[in-house]
């Protein structure tokens, strides 16, 4: 749409949600008493909050293989460093759109079209991904959202992932963004997750399939947030080590990074 600000604010009266046309991502997200809950992309992570499509972190040597055809594939795929077409906005809503071109042809050979939708209302934000094949082939993805939450939130001291659910199912890491395969003893004690920069030290906290579909991350002071999601079946958490950033990243993913010893065709890609 000709003439759209490269960044939209949105704003239902309490909460502030600014995005960027840049990836469609997320800027900055403000609480009602104007408490700044994303992090600000600096060192050593310089995003907000990034949609992951149509991989999630890494395939093996960096390629997608398509009926026999090999196709380059960036870390996290497509989307995140694409500007987006505004498609729809107003005080409180906005809509952005990617569609296929020849250049994401070339890594991805699947006519897709990808919306994402944001909404504030009543003290919350809906983010709605709307994925389209616009071919006759069968169309493999997966889908991520990788957000940064300022980590502490206020003052210092423990905080604390609490999901809705019980969640015994062990974890997975990735290596060089790869699935390792190894399981590793869940980390989540009667719904909690205690974070611990040391539970970083090698690499992401990967829950492939989650019985929860609520979580909420708080701190010491009470500040915090409640994360919900619909067609998501992993959480990942994560932050930047060794080099510290105040931030943690929850993920839902819908679909997993490919296996360390993956060398199959994208549609067989586990996940």
């Amino acid at each position: 749409m000709v003439g759209m600000p490269d960044e939209v604010v949105l704003r239902d009266g309490t909460l502030r949600l600014a995005v960027s046309s840049h990836g469609a991502e997320p800027q900055s997200l403000r609480a009602p008493d104007g408490t700044e809950l994303l992090w600000d992309a600096r060192a050593p992570w310089k995003r907000h909050a990034p949609t992951l499509f149509p991989i999630i972190c890494r395939v093996p040597q960096d390629e997608v293989t398509v009926a026999g055809v090999r196709h380059p594939m960036p870390q996290h795929g497509l989307v995140r460093d694409r500007d987006f077409e505004v498609v729809e906005v107003g005080d409180d809503r906005a809509t952005y759109v990617l569609s296929a071109d020849a250049s994401s042809l070339d890594h991805y050979p699947y006519e897709f079209r990808l919306a994402i939708s944001y909404a504030v209302a009543h003290g919350s934000v809906t983010i709605t991904y709307d994925v389209e094949n616009k071919g006759a082939s069968d169309m493999p993805y997966s889908l991520g959202w990788h957000p940064a939450f300022r980590w502490p939130l206020g003052d210092d001291g423990e905080h604390v992932i609490t999901f809705d659910e019980r969640e015994p199912a062990p974890f997975r890491r990735v290596v060089d963004n790869l699935l390792a395969p190894e399981e590793h003893r869940s980390v989540v004690v009667d719904r909690r997750l205690v974070l611990r920069r040391e539970l970083f030290d090698d690499g992401a906290v990967v829950m492939t399939d989650v019985v929860s579909r609520g979580l909420e991350y708080r701190g010491p002071d009470g500040h915090g947030l409640r994360l919900e999601w619909e067609g998501f079946g992993g959480i990942t958490v994560w932050t930047a080590t060794p080099a510290r950033g105040d931030f943690v990243c929850i993920e839902p993913w819908a679909g997993s990074p490919a296996p360390v010893d993956f060398t199959g065709e994208l549609v067989d890609h586990p996940g």
